[in-house]
């Protein structure tokens, strides 16, 4: 592994990089509130809250540091604004280990009239050209290595549980797109048949989940870039459906060396759809952790009638200069980490 200072030169390059790339291709650079009076309504993510106190009344209101900045770049698209792109410092509580801290970076761009296919090629072009300009002929984590010049493996998260899940037939154990109910049992059956543990409390998206990083992330962009693509309506809450298997939407993420490094799709469109995600992930945040969450009632307004046809893209900084500087640690690529202790 190179040394500290060289990693974050590196860094410094990387970004740089990155900006210009975007710039050379028409999108505008923006940047958007870190405290906003709603977060997303990503179910599992925990939000980091704080309280905002006024000088002349002593009245407060909860605000809540983003975990990513998609709304508000959204509402700049519906603007007006084609192609905008942005070096956000997100926030999510709870996240420690050595591909996750609480206060990290990442790039995070939208363009109107495009869809996922679109972004998996932006993201491919991109991963290229920093591999490029870093002169080095892979990425690498740990044990893993991957050449940034290859085109990436394409499987569709269907496929990806066929070929290296023992053939669990992923969506034929979804009972309801929705929310997969965890009662029936099938996908639990399934984890019996292959022998990965679980709890009877674990839901649906837990067992999902362990078979995602027991036997096929590990698998994932070894060698080459893979694009996991049409992902299960349940775990891409602001993606569009697709028309022909609404079990599935239009979601992707690319994994370098068994890393999950970025995360797009098509992005969702209506203020009903919205209206009825939302409502959905907040009452499920309620059921599960006792937690729940307002609305952003603007953004939902401002999607009944000005957000455009779209798809989008969010991509770890950190892990990507992880990637091309081969650090074992997210910490070892920041200038100054949390002084985080672990008890």
């Amino acid at each position: 592994m190179a040394s500290s200072r060289t990693i974050l030169e590196t860094r410094g390059e990387v970004i740089r990089n990155i900006r210009k790339h975007f710039t050379d291709i028409d999108y505008t650079e923006v940047d958007t509130p870190v405290l906003n009076l709603a977060p997303g309504p990503e179910v599992h993510i925990r939000p980091f809250t704080t309280d905002l106190f006024t000088q002349w009344n002593e009245s407060r209101c909860t605000m809540y540091l983003h975990a990513s900045p998609e709304l508000n770049m959204k509402l700049i698209l519906s603007c007006g604004w084609p192609r905008i792109f942005q070096f956000a410092h997100v926030f999510r509580n709870g996240e420690i280990s050595a591909l996750n801290h609480p206060e990290f970076t990442m790039i995070e761009w939208y363009q109107a009239d495009s869809d996922y296919r679109d972004m998996m090629e932006l993201c491919t072009g991109l991963l290229m050209k920093i591999g490029s300009q870093a002169g080095i002929d892979a990425f690498s984590f740990r044990d893993k290595a991957c050449d940034p010049n290859m085109p990436p493996v394409r499987i569709s998260v269907a496929d990806a549980f066929l070929r290296f899940a023992d053939g669990i037939d992923i969506l034929g154990t979804i009972t309801n797109p929705a929310d997969p109910d965890p009662s029936a049992g099938p996908l639990a059956d399934e984890l019996t048949k292959v022998g990965i543990s679980f709890t009877k409390s674990d839901r649906w998206e837990d067992l999902f989940f362990k078979v995602m990083v027991n036997r096929i992330e590990p698998r994932l962009g070894v060698g080459q870039p893979t694009i996991l693509y049409d992902y299960p309506a349940c775990l891409a809450v602001l993606s569009k459906l697709r028309e022909e298997d609404p079990r599935v939407a239009e979601r992707f993420e690319i994994y370098v060396c068994g890393v999950e490094l970025a995360n797009g799709c098509t992005e969702l469109q209506g203020g009903e759809a919205h209206k009825k995600r939302f409502t959905h992930s907040r009452n499920l945040s309620h059921r599960l952790y006792g937690r729940e969450f307002p609305t952003d009632e603007h953004f939902v307004e401002i999607s009944e009638t000005a957000l455009p046809a779209c798809a989008g893209v969010a991509l770890g900084l950190d892990r990507l200069v992880m990637l091309v500087t081969g650090a074992d640690h997210v910490t070892d690529v920041m200038w100054t980490p949390a002084n985080i202790e672990m008890t």
